[in-house]
């Protein structure tokens, strides 16, 4: 039975993930190996190297992938549903060209931003953004991190924090509503009491037999 595992497929399912939780996130920046032997189900070949390069504002990555890994799985871009979408998904393409086509291997290690805007008028990258090479071998896996999922992620973390202390802060208000009420109602309760109590004759009508 044919391999049916593809690297881009499981690369784009920790990407999701990463950038749907920072947990995960942190996981990758910190262990990469551990979280692509996650994925995989499988530990990696002894002395292979994971490493993850994420993009930037004026700096987005290219892998050039070693086809010897086999243990990936496919370096064909997934189609139908599996299809990887948007800018990854060019990445992909490109990725899987320059593992199969030795001329454009070539051109994009020579001029990586160049090439991409000639042959990939999709990317519609700007003349200052740098397009940054990153090559494997037999000893090392690259993962590459878009920008866009992390900025989704901090879109994400930062309505959750909004929303926390949102919360926190109604929690802290009825406390204090709480408090406040219990504190009124003792002082009335105070009141009460003393309204109670027949107030004291002065002095003067006090018998004198009674008086100190």
């Amino acid at each position: 039975m044919a391999n049916a595992r593809n690297r881009w497929s499981i690369e784009q399912a920790i990407l999701e993930q990463a950038a749907a939780n920072a947990g995960e996130l942190r996981k990758l920046a910190n262990d990469p190996k551990g979280t692509l032997e996650q994925a995989l189900g499988e530990s990696l070949p002894p002395g292979v190297e994971v490493r993850v390069a994420f993009d930037l504002d004026d700096k987005i990555h290219q892998v050039l992938p070693f086809a010897g890994h086999a243990f990936l799985g496919a370096i064909e871009p997934p189609e139908g549903k599996q299809a990887i979408p948007g800018l990854r998904g060019l990445s992909v393409a490109t990725a899987h060209r320059a593992a199969t086509d030795e001329a454009f291997c070539a051109a994009l290690c020579e001029d990586p931003a160049g090439l991409a805007r000639a042959h990939l008028s999709k990317l519609e990258l700007s003349e200052a953004m740098r397009v940054e090479v990153v090559q494997e071998d037999a000893k090392t896996v690259w993962l590459t991190m878009p920008l866009n999922g992390r900025g989704a992620l901090r879109k994400r973390l930062v309505k959750r924090a909004e929303k926390r202390a949102a919360r926190k802060a109604e929690r802290e208000a009825k406390r204090a509503e709480k408090r406040a009420a219990r504190k009124a109602e003792r002082r009335a309760a105070r009141e009460a009491a003393r309204g109670d109590q027949p107030a004291a004759p002065p002095v003067e009508q006090i018998p004198a037999e009674h008086q100190g």
